[in-house]
């Protein structure tokens, strides 16, 4: 009987201990998610892309190497970038601006 004790205490234990070691939280992920939206591209090359919002406010963003290329971007169209920043900001995608907020600037 006492060694079916120790058993059933040494399962329970390692149970236990496994769901605290799962309840850990995971490291983040290094830079955090950010939106720019409403964004025309004015210049673009492999390391660094220059937004420009509709109130002519430039953002300047050193590139890595998950951007697609410049050419997919039209010089007169307004996206919407959903990036990652880091040592160098990531790109997640991109999508074209509604066209309600075009109206309102």
């Amino acid at each position: 009987m006492k060694r079916v004790l120790i058993v059933l205490v040494v399962c329970l234990a390692i149970l236990f201990l496994t769901k605290l070691i799962k309840d850990v939280p995971q490291e983040p992920k290094a830079g955090y998610s950010f939106v720019l939206m409403g964004q025309k591209v004015i210049s673009c090359s492999t390391q660094e892309i220059v937004l420009a919002n509709t109130n002519n406010e430039s953002n300047h963003l050193d590139k890595d190497d998950s951007w697609p290329d410049c050419s997919v971007f039209s010089g007169d169209e307004l996206y919407d970038f959903y990036l990652n920043r880091g040592e160098h900001t990531h790109f997640d995608h991109y999508e074209k601006t509604v066209w309600w907020r075009k109206v309102i600037k």
